[in-house]
């Protein structure tokens, strides 16, 4: 089987609506549901600047993401930069109308009265990796490193 690819990475976070952000705090370990879009092959996501997940982020901006998927894992290590408030990104909020479309997620976009406030997260990943417990494949981890700066 192939080796990770980032291109890959990004397919999968943009098909899927939920991403799982873990963060740490003084607290321990937090993690938290987002909506998150690949922009210009960047994840990104966004929260209010008072959630547990944001004030983790101000003292430690190593994050773990992951897919809901249990069957076909991909989990990223990096970290989660803010990148300005979410509503001043075009291409954010180009990129967010098109993905989340269900009636009900439209006074959650990052472009109503909601959004003005939130702030995004650039993640910069550092490794990646994924499996699949499907029937028909062997049981194999791929993995993905970022290329050195």
């Amino acid at each position: 089987m192939a080796e990770l690819n980032w291109g890959e990475i990004t397919e999968r976070f943009s098909a899927s609506r939920n991403w799982w952000i873990t963060t740490t705090g003084t607290g321990g370990p937090h993690a938290v549901p987002v909506w998150g879009v690949v922009a210009n092959s960047q994840l990104v996501f966004y929260g209010s600047t008072s959630s547990k997940r944001s004030r983790n982020l101000a003292d430690d901006s190593r994050v773990s993401v992951h897919l809901e998927n249990g069957d076909s894992p991909l989990i990223i290590r990096g970290t989660a930069a803010p990148a300005g408030l979410a509503a001043q990104r075009p291409e954010l909020v180009a990129a967010y109308r098109a993905k989340y479309i269900e009636p009900w997620d439209a006074e959650y976009l990052p472009d109503t009265p909601y959004g003005t406030t939130v702030v995004s997260y650039n993640i910069k990943p550092i490794s990646a990796m994924a499996w699949s417990f499907a029937p028909s494949q062997e049981f194999n981890i791929r993995r993905w490193t970022a290329p050195k700066d």
